[in-house]
């Protein structure tokens, strides 16, 4: 994981390694990102989505050592979420 980045405008972007424990890593920073915007109300589903999304990303796009990336953005209806492989 490389520091969380703070795009402005409400976005968090960060790095994964593509190792698998980084899912559980990528749903805490979630987690943390949401309680500090006010939209805890959100997690239940906004973590089951990222969940599946990294797993995803991680079985079947990320090529070896070139990692993933997720990217948080509140929106005014709610939330969008990102997951970028290779």
């Amino acid at each position: 994981m490389t520091p969380s980045q703070q795009e402005g405008g409400g976005t968090v972007a960060v790095r994964w390694s593509g190792h698998p424990r980084c899912v559980g890593m990528a749903r805490e920073e979630l987690r943390k990102t949401l309680a500090g915007w006010g939209l805890s109300e959100l997690e239940e589903h906004a973590v089951l989505v990222l969940s599946e999304l990294l797993t995803n990303a991680l079985e079947h796009g990320c090529e070896e050592g070139a990692g993933v990336e997720t990217r948080y953005v509140s929106r005014r209806c709610g939330l969008r979420i990102e997951v970028r492989d290779a």
